[in-house]
């Protein structure tokens, strides 16, 4: 008996110091279980000593709550995450509770990376503890871009449920991970900066929209402030206002939340902001709606109409196209190729409404879900986002170009820009050189960020090396047609010819390599065209430097060289003559000058002045010529020469050479990473007498058929306009304003044509006595009077003014450059002047309202030694001489 009692009585201390040991190894000092433990231990009272008993059904409890959110799906995540963190704290060695710890954070929260730890030791306490853990354990290693272990355990998956309804999505997520794969091997072509804190907060920032020069930037914020101050009561997040920032001096003024109207109490987003930043559109109750700026004031919101917006579905996103004429937006209405689709609308003029919408097709919409368009000021390169493609997961960013009536196949952005997760609200400034966009980085300030990507170009080796690339197209100035041309390059400093080269006959495209640090000068000569000259600096040394260049050259005028040869037969030569000076010094400059003979493009004969820096050539009458005219240290410099008028036996002429300190290089631009091709034109509109800013309509037509592409209009408060030009059209451009003449401009920007960026103020003249214009989109053919077609519109403007303005009588008259002679000139420009007043009269305005004069080159209105003055210089103008 009491060796059965000893016999119990060590059995009792045994289990004891065992659940002493159980209990130091299960819970150590602080009453923490052993976090590094590979056994899972699940919560039943078996498992704790019986002081933590009350602790367990606090666990238990948790559990039971987190559960009821858990079963609610992703919106119940982030709470069910707040009770199964609390139980984990008490028992961190239940396979089942990291388990859905890792659900929560993977499908809950922003800290996605967060799942990996807890499936990884759900994985290690129990290989089994889900049927879909591997489902769950390949997202988590994808969202971190581990493709290799995220295709490991999505094959798992499959292998080990043959039946589930998620093999399929499994098997996409398998792709995407290989895509990534891919997709991460490439080398970046893009530097990502995220906005920093003026911008985004540890709140949700997103949806940015840009005005076309990148001085606007509007976005949707979660943050505090809000207008109303509700929280969306299942993600406890206020909801989302429209805020404001302007770009000053580079940098990105303070936020500010736009208010009422544009905001109100509930749920407001920013969606697409046009190109000239005076429409803004925003979404509202699962609809788009519409504000204009009127002022500093934006209207109410409006919204779009019924082909937009559909009542039974969603529309999350939109853009307008540049003219305004065509909107792309997102739609998850039937009909489509699977979930949300891209469609596009365009706008009745006439019936002030946008018509029905069509898909834009399986090229860009996918069985997933596109999302977030943008369409580029460009007209033709469209981005958005999308779960399908070749997508690396979640939404990627993707773009695609219209060209010969279809989309392309469209290209993922890749990475940096592209993440395993959803990017999404892609809008790119106008030279295409600046992207931003919205992610959720680890490295951000909390929840989604705004990012600004600058897009580099892969340079090719000779970037490595100190040279100046110096590239573009040739093209016939009236045609728009490829010449071959000669390009020749001066050594201006040394005064030495350096490279010289012949553009491609089919393309116009030329190409040549200079060594950078210099200073060069280069003339363009071709046959039957006049010369061009330019000086530029490949300043500073050891410098890669790109300079593209699309150069236009002139046609000869269809002038009366045979006939002036045939009268002065017995005098059939002329000469040149003057002196060379240094243009600061005055003193004589030793040079040499070659005459080019523009009819074929040949040197004709080269010379150089005496010591006097005297020069004295004798030209046969029958040739159109030029000169060319380089001098060591100083600037290169060239024109195109006039013909002797009549008798005329000497063209005495004395040039001023500038030095190498006075170069300017106003027309060249170094394009690093831009390939967009388009104009942007900027600036403030003012009325004359008193510079205030006015508020006007600007008309943009397409000369070639005379369409109506779009009607803007300016601020009505700073007189601001902003509009995008893409290349390949012949625009025509009326600015309008009630009691003002009205304004024309002229751009004909051939396809080739890379990015420009021009600043312009117009001043409009009130309609009274004295006040004239230029009547920029009137034509003539070349050296002829008859006007070409693309003058009709011009022509109807100026009719529709007088015929509104029944009392006043202008004088139309004609100008010249000083190219061919002065009588030459001056009969063709008034012959010009009177072919307008004709047309004029044809419309049915009284000639007595009507006076025609020409004044030849006697009027310059600005130089005539360079092509742009002489274009300037050429022209018709409206002069009020009588009210």
């Amino acid at each position: 008996m009491i060796k059965v009692q000893f016999v119990n009585y060590f059995r009792q201390i045994l289990i004891c110091c065992g659940l002493v040991v159980a209990s130091l190894a299960v819970f150590p000092q602080n009453k923490e279980l052993n976090t590094k433990s590979e056994k899972n231990v699940e919560f039943v009272k078996e498992n704790f000593e019986k002081a933590h008993r009350g602790k367990l059904k606090d666990a238990l409890s948790a559990i039971k709550d987190g559960d009821k959110y858990f079963e609610q799906g992703r919106k119940g995540y982030k709470k069910a995450l707040a009770y199964y963190l609390k139980a984990n704290r008490f028992n961190p060695n239940n396979a089942k509770l990291n388990y859905k710890i890792g659900i929560c954070f993977l499908m809950g929260t922003i800290y996605k990376l967060k799942s990996i730890s807890y499936f990884e030791k759900a994985q290690l306490l129990d290989p089994n503890v889900d049927s879909e853990f591997h489902y769950y354990l390949g997202q988590s290693y994808q969202i971190n871009s581990e493709w290799d272990k995220a295709i490991a355990a999505y094959n798992e998956f499959i292998k080990s449920n043959p039946e589930s309804p998620k093999q399929d999505a499994a098997r996409k997520k398998i792709e995407e991970s290989k895509n990534g794969l891919e997709i991460t091997a490439r080398k970046p072509r893009t530097v990502i900066e995220n906005l920093g804190e003026v911008i985004n907060t540890k709140t949700a920032e997103y949806g940015p929209v840009i005005s076309t020069d990148e001085s606007v930037l509007i976005f949707t914020s979660r943050r505090e402030g809000t207008i109303g101050g509700k929280k969306d009561p299942d993600m406890n997040e206020y909801y989302e206002d429209l805020y404001i920032s302007y770009n000053e001096g580079g940098r990105w003024t303070s936020p500010q939340n736009m208010k009422e109207p544009v905001n109100d109490d509930g749920h407001d987003a920013s969606v697409s902001l046009s190109p000239d930043g005076q429409r803004l559109l925003i979404y509202r109750l699962g609809d788009i709606y519409e504000c204009d700026l009127k002022g500093d004031k934006w209207t109410r919101p409006k919204k779009l109409g019924k082909n937009i917006n559909d009542p039974n579905y969603h529309e999350s996103s939109a853009s307008l196209s540049f003219d305004g004429q065509w909107l792309f937006f997102v739609s998850q209405r039937p009909g489509g190729f699977g979930g949300r689709d891209i469609y596009k609308s365009k706008w009745n003029t006439k019936k002030e409404r946008w018509e029905k919408a069509e898909n834009i097709g399986p090229a860009i919409n996918t069985a997933y879900d596109e999302e977030s368009v943008f369409i580029h000021p460009d007209g033709k390169t469209l981005y958005f986002s999308s779960k399908g493609h070749n997508t690396m997961g979640g939404h990627d960013i993707f773009m695609t170009v219209h060209e010969k009536g279809k989309w392309e196949k469209p290209i993922n952005l890749g990475a940096p820009v592209n993440s395993p997760d959803d990017d999404l609200f892609f809008v790119l400034s106008a030279s295409g050189e600046h992207g931003y966009y919205s992610s959720f980085k680890t490295n951000g300030f909390g929840e989604k960020d705004i990012y600004k990507v600058t897009f580099i170009t892969d340079e090719p080796e000779e970037a490595k090396k100190n040279i100046t690339v110096l590239q573009g197209f040739f093209l016939d100035r009236q045609t728009l047609n490829p010449i071959s041309a000669t390009l020749e390059i001066f050594d201006i400093e040394e005064g030495v010819l350096v490279g010289m080269i012949q553009s491609d006959p089919e393309t116009g495209e030329y190409y040549i390599e200079l060594p950078s640090g210099k200073k060069y000068g280069f003339t363009v000569t071709a046959k039957g065209h006049l010369l061009h000259y330019e000086n530029f600096s490949s300043e500073p040394e050891g410098q890669f430097l790109r300079i593209e260049k699309t150069i236009e050259l002139d046609q000869l005028p269809p002038d009366e060289i045979d006939a002036l040869s045939a009268k002065y037969a017995d005098n059939p030569t002329f000469r040149f003559m003057g002196f060379l000076l240094d243009d600061q010094t005055l003193k004589p400059l030793q040079a040499t000058i070659q005459i080019i003979n523009l009819d074929d493009g040949s040197v004709f004969i080269t010379t150089t002045t005496n010591a006097k820096g005297e020069y004295s050539i004798k030209l046969p009458r029958d040739k159109h010529f030029a000169y060319r005219i380089l001098s060591k240290g100083h600037l290169l410099q060239a024109a195109n020469l006039p013909l002797p008028e009549d008798s005329e036996v000497i063209i005495n002429r004395d040039i001023n050479l500038k030095p190498l300190a006075y170069m300017e290089q106003p027309e060249l631009k170094t394009m690093h990473t831009s390939d967009k091709k388009l104009t942007v034109l900027k600036g403030f509109f003012r009325e004359a007498e008193t510079l205030a800013p006015i508020e006007a309509t600007i008309e943009i037509f397409d000369l070639e058929d005379g369409t109506l592409i779009g009607t803007f209009t300016s601020n009505s408060k700073t007189g601001k306009y902003l509009i995008t030009l893409p290349s390949g059209k012949n625009y025509g451009i009326t600015v309008k304003a009630d009691g003002h003449l009205f304004h024309s401009e002229n751009f004909n920007i051939p396809a080739s044509g890379g990015f420009k960026e021009i600043s312009k103020d117009v001043i409009l003249e009130k309609i009274k006595t004295g006040s004239k214009i230029v009547l920029n989109n009137v034509f003539f053919g070349y050296g002829k009077y008859s006007l070409r077609k693309e003058s009709e519109m011009e022509l109807e403007k100026v009719q529709a003014m007088l015929i509104d303005n029944p009392n006043i009588k202008v004088e139309i008259s004609g100008h010249t450059d000083d190219i061919s002679s002065a009588a030459y000139n001056q009969r063709l420009s008034e012959q010009r002047a009177k072919t307008v007043v004709s047309q004029l009269v044809a419309k049915g305005i009284p000639k007595e309202r009507l006076i025609y004069k020409g004044y030849g080159e006697s009027k310059p209105i600005a130089s005539n030694d360079t092509e742009t003055g002489r274009q300037r210089n050429r022209r018709t103008e409206f002069k009020i001489i009588s009210e």
